[in-house]
């Protein structure tokens, strides 16, 4: 059989004109899949078929119980004056109807494909209102969603019949969502110290709340050049800091032992400085520095992630490079509670 999986994204900026084509249609094999990009050619109805038409009305209303203050609204027509539609095929044996694994999986890839198309249309236009297809991810509860409107429909191409994937029903649609605007609580007192130096925070506490929101948004770079910069910038203070060892000592160290970003600062230098290393102290948090900054410096000198991230799926990188920040954080507590000076 052969399966189609049609992903259509609803955008709240318009794609630019696409010149020098009679039709505007990107088709990209991978593996064992085509998967087919196609800007709205701006003919017809802009919410495609019953499943957009479904969403012309749909609206989100957000409002916070049991206290007065405003509200959020959106409703979805309102916010749309554009679409991408992303459909990917591929052969299998018996129909795949049900398989809500699957389904997820397809829907990451259409995702992975609309927001590489984009990405090469903002590049290229060099436009900052062509956005990628947001989605949320949840750094500790590791569960994304797509937070544009969409709708999903599956079909057998060799009968011309759509599938019943979604619980029985042949497609499926997304009015979007909304970030939750509460931001939890913070002690008083804890804000103020803070603020009773007279600076801005921390950077590198600073950048792991970058991290965190480009996480958010599935910007794998992003998080990556900001958790890297993180312990970049924490390890380095603590190198100006610690008084056991000189400028000239640490050149020399690095340059006669040599090895990672990971193994010269947390653990040669420590060690040296007070008797420390992250590498015995936390051996998960190490080896995910070392990883990380690795894909820092094929970002920084190659322009690209490296094996193996570059190989994952996005679920498996937003995984992956969460439990990077999670590591980051502790390292990063571990390097405050060092000493700076020997007794």
């Amino acid at each position: 059989m052969r399966v189609q999986a049609q992903h259509v994204f609803y955008l709240d900026f318009q794609l630019p004109e696409f010149r020098g084509t009679d039709t505007a249609q990107l088709a990209i094999k991978h593996n064992d899949q085509l998967a087919i990009i196609e800007p709205w050619d701006h003919t017809g109805e802009l919410f495609e078929g019953e499943l957009g038409q479904t969403l012309v009305t749909a609206q989100f209303l957000l409002a916070q119980a049991g206290r007065p203050g405003g509200q959020l609204a959106r409703r979805v027509a309102d916010i749309t004056i554009d679409r991408l539609a992303v459909a990917i095929e591929w052969d299998r044996d018996g129909s795949p109807a049900g398989e809500e694994d699957l389904i997820h999986a397809r829907l990451e890839e259409a995702v992975t494909y609309a927001n590489y198309f984009i990405s090469h249309v903002r590049a290229g236009t060099g436009s900052t209102h062509v956005n990628r297809i947001e989605v949320y991810w949840h750094p500790d509860d590791l569960t994304l969603a797509v937070q544009v409107p969409h709708t999903v429909q599956w079909f057998n191409m060799d009968s011309g019949t759509a599938l019943p994937m979604f619980q029985g029903l042949n497609g499926h649609n997304s009015a979007g969502g909304i970030r939750l605007p509460f931001n939890g609580a913070v002690e008083w007192d804890s804000l103020l110290n803070s603020m009773s130096t007279g600076t801005l925070p921390p950077f590198h506490r600073t950048l792991l709340v970058d991290a965190r929101d480009a996480l958010t948004t599935a910007g794998i770079r992003e998080a990556v050049l900001c958790i890297a910069s993180a312990c970049e910038v924490r390890i380095t203070q603590y190198a100006e800091a610690q008084t056991t060892l000189s400028r000239t000592a640490i050149r020399e160290m690095f340059r006669r032992d040599g090895g990672s970003f990971a193994r010269r600062y947390f653990d040669l230098l420590p060690q040296a400085a007070c008797g420390q290393s992250l590498l015995s102290h936390d051996a998960q948090a190490f080896a995910d520095i070392q990883d990380c900054y690795l894909q820092r410096n094929g970002l920084m000198h190659e322009g690209d992630l490296l094996a193996p991230l570059k190989a994952m799926g996005l679920a498996e990188r937003l995984r992956t490079v969460s439990q990077w920040r999670l590591s980051a954080e502790r390292a990063l507590t571990w390097v405050d509670s060092l000493p700076t000076t020997t007794s």
